[in-house]
């Protein structure tokens, strides 16, 4: 009798909590502002866990999904769903003012970093003028990204999502079910609530659920926050160690040697669909045995990670690209990283890219870029990168002449209807903060929402020979036809399995050579600094100008040397000198395949 009460209730419950969402979800599109609309859903989301949690107690197993993505990603869903409306033009004035306020705030952080290198100095007069000059300016940058929010939010509201409150019409589940195009592929929907975590396993012959009882928000999400998270702000060095541990952990509470037994026979795709704080873990790197051949996810399956299911719908919705495919590459915008100008090379000589699809150093700014996407279907953009936690819109490519950030990329001015992948090969470029909203807001799902059919990104700071040679070996098996995830998944197998004396035989004598030549590059600039010296009093503003140069160009000569003399050569010596997962598995694929 209590069963029965008890199920009754969640029926009547999930009609109750029906129409509460269709309230949420009338007033938010009443809303002309983004902020406002994602605090309505914040604000409301536990509506969404209750019917979600009310249909799995009743098996409604279908409907507990559709749920679960309508809840999930609705600014980024809104985002994408304005692509078609500027895709080919349309774009409204206040771009214009957006990218004046963007590049002024470049010219800051660019006198900023020669104020700091002026602290570094440690001539006391100097330090002090710096520490006073970069104050004002960090407050002035402050400023200037306030009134760009603001000039956002007004091109937003030209956006017919906002500007006439239409609703993005959420996936039913034989839209989402449609999404599994191989009856090989599967896709694995995390959904964690205040108590429990649900994981949703979708094949093309059914859904099952599986609950993790007493896995809910603090003993997962702030678990996962504290150990992987502030370890990785706090000490790259002790989260590096810490890593594998803490991915079987992870592996252990998820359960993934079991599911892989109980849910996953036959299935060599995975699309994940991670819900807040899984969306930054390397699901390629997590054990699923104690050892052996295959001993991680990534050895059982292909693997793809995308924001939600309505995301990946844009882009399966997109346009299929006929014709010529053009790649571009973008390398090395600031000269100071040792190993990309040979990744580069060797990339270019690879595909044939002519010299006018490929911006190298102080060609590569904003302007170049922006049209160099407009001119090619895909793109290996290779050089700094830098993500914002505090701020995500604020997380940016480093490019010749200042930053590419987020919000820019999400603003009708970046629209490139014909991208068919880009390769960020940056620091950091899937590495951002996700709310109750599960907004996943980075670099990588801006390139979607720019266009991009695929896009592969990292999830941290990445190791600069490591990935030079997992970015070759991507390449390679992209031109052997092989599609992005399973050129993602061999790449990383490469590189985690590539001994010292392959490194020595195949590739060592060349990137000796490409490392001298940048050596030789930055000696020739230091004398020419030098003699330029002699021409000034040692107090004048020239002078020390200069001598800033000069300390960053030292600076790059010295990582430069100790890459060709020291890392290179000791990766040579060992065994695999990338096995540990910090090097093979911070880059994922999202997008299509």
């Amino acid at each position: 009798t209590r069963y029965w009460r008890d199920w009754s209730s969640d029926v009547c419950s999930s009609d109750l909590y029906k129409k509460a969402i269709t309230a949420v979800e009338l007033a938010r599109s009443w809303s002309k502002d983004d902020d406002h609309r994602q605090k309505i859903i914040e604000e409301s989301i536990d509506v969404y866990h209750r019917i979600v949690q009310a249909y799995v107690n009743t098996d409604q197993i279908e409907k507990a999904l559709e749920y679960v993505e309508r809840s999930r990603s609705k600014r980024l869903v809104d985002i994408m769903a304005s692509n078609d409306r500027y895709s080919q033009g349309g774009i409204p004035g206040e771009v214009e003012e957006y990218e004046a306020i963007q590049q002024e705030i470049n010219q800051l952080w660019e006198q900023q970093q020669q104020g700091e290198r002026g602290i570094e100095s440690k001539e006391l007069a100097i330090a002090t003028r710096g520490r006073a000059a970069i104050e004002a300016r960090n407050k002035r940058i402050g400023e200037l990204e306030a009134k760009k929010q603001e000039v956002y939010k007004k091109i937003r509201s030209f956006d017919r999502v906002l500007a006439e409150g239409i609703q993005v019409a959420p996936l039913e589940f034989p839209k989402i079910q449609a999404l599994i195009q191989e009856p090989t592929t599967a896709i694995l929907s995390f959904y964690t609530i205040t108590d429990d975590t649900y994981l949703f396993v979708l094949r093309q012959d059914g859904v099952k659920v599986h609950t993790y009882r007493g896995l809910g928000v603090k003993e997962l999400q702030s678990w996962i926050w504290e150990k992987w998270f502030e370890s990785y702000l706090s000490s790259r060095e002790e989260w590096q160690q810490q890593m594998p541990e803490f991915l079987q952990d992870v592996g252990r509470k998820l359960k993934l040697e079991e599911l892989c037994k109980s849910y996953l026979q036959d299935i060599e795709e995975l699309i994940l669909i991670p819900h807040r704080h899984l969306h930054f873990l390397p699901w390629n790197a997590m054990p699923v045995a104690e050892s052996g051949e295959n001993k991680y996810l990534g050895d059982h399956f292909r693997i793809r990670t995308l924001a939600s299911c309505q995301i990946l719908d844009f882009c399966t919705e997109r346009e299929e690209i006929k014709g010529e495919i053009k790649q571009g590459i973008v390398e090395d915008t600031h000269n100071d990283l040792p190993c990309s100008s040979y990744e580069a090379q060797y990339i270019a000589q690879m595909y044939g890219v002519p010299e006018e699809q490929r911006l190298r150093g102080e060609a590569a700014t904003i302007d170049s870029y922006k049209l160099l996407l407009s001119q090619v279907q895909r793109l290996l953009s290779t050089h700094h990168a830098q993500s914002r936690l505090d701020n995500c819109m604020e997380s940016a490519l480093v490019l010749a002449d200042g930053r590419l950030t987020l919000g820019q990329l999400l603003s009708p001015a970046f629209r490139f209807p014909d991208l068919d992948e880009v390769f960020i090969d940056c620091c950091e470029t899937n590495l951002g903060q996700v709310q109750i909203s599960d907004d996943v807001l980075t670099l990588n799902t801006g390139f979607l929402c720019a266009g991009a059919r695929g896009v592969i990104s990292s999830l941290w700071s990445v190791d600069d020979l490591g990935t030079c040679l997992f970015s070759i070996f991507y390449h390679q098996l992209r031109q052997e036809g092989k599609n992005r995830s399973l050129a993602l998944q061999l790449g990383q197998r490469q590189l985690r399995e590539l001994t010292g004396k392959e490194l020595k035989k195949k590739y060592k004598k060349e990137l000796e050579e490409a490392l001298d030549e940048k050596l030789e590059a930055a000696y020739k600039q230091l004398q020419e600094i030098e003699r330029r010296l002699d021409s000034y009093a040692e107090g004048s503003a020239e002078y020390q100008e200069l001598k800033e140069e000069r300390e960053k160009l030292v600076a790059i000569y010295e990582r430069i040397f100790d890459t060709k003399n020291k890392y290179l050569k000791a990766a040579c010596k060992k065994q695999h000198p990338f096995e540990h997962p910090a090097y093979w598995s911070a880059f994922i694929c999202a997008g299509l395949s």
